[in-house]
């Protein structure tokens, strides 16, 4: 392999340009892989964390449905308050509302998933983030040789 010494200064020139491509390429693909692992690990914290308000929001809709049915009985059918009917129709109503809960909530062991997705990105951000610096710093090497010649 040529040393720098043995080169002439057109082949030094064109070798630390096809160095400095190839860094800026390299920069570019870990930018962009960065940028992607930081909006899946937003993407899997807001998961995580949104599980408390869907709950809090499906039985905030259960009681919203039993207000509005009472409401009705109350207000369209005053004979059938307190009757077979009346019961009937408040028990269907919370037995569909809390199937619907039960879909609508993620179990333990999926946000365990979730929290061990998101702590492998985390840490594979990292060392991209490392890698990153690893690559600036030849980036500072190189230009510090080409400014020395």
């Amino acid at each position: 392999m040529p040393q720098y010494s043995d080169m002439g200064p057109e082949e030094g020139s064109s070798h630390s340009d096809g160095a400095r491509a190839t860094i800026e390429s390299r920069l570019a693909e870990i930018d962009e892989l960065t940028e992607e692992a930081e909006s899946e690990i937003e993407r899997l914290k807001s998961q995580e964390q949104s599980v408390p308000l869907q709950i809090g929001c499906a039985f905030l809709g259960l009681f919203m449905m039993l207000i509005v049915v009472i409401a009705l009985f109350m207000l369209l059918a005053k004979g059938f308050v307190g009757s077979w009917l009346f019961y009937l129709v408040l028990v269907a109503i919370l037995a569909v509302s809390l199937a619907r809960i039960r879909r609508k909530i993620i179990g333990s062991s999926q946000i365990k998933d979730l929290r061990n997705s998101r702590l492998e990105l985390e840490a594979g951000l990292a060392q991209l983030e490392a890698e990153r610096n690893r690559i600036e710093h030849l980036m500072t090497i190189l230009s510090s040789e080409e400014t020395g010649e």
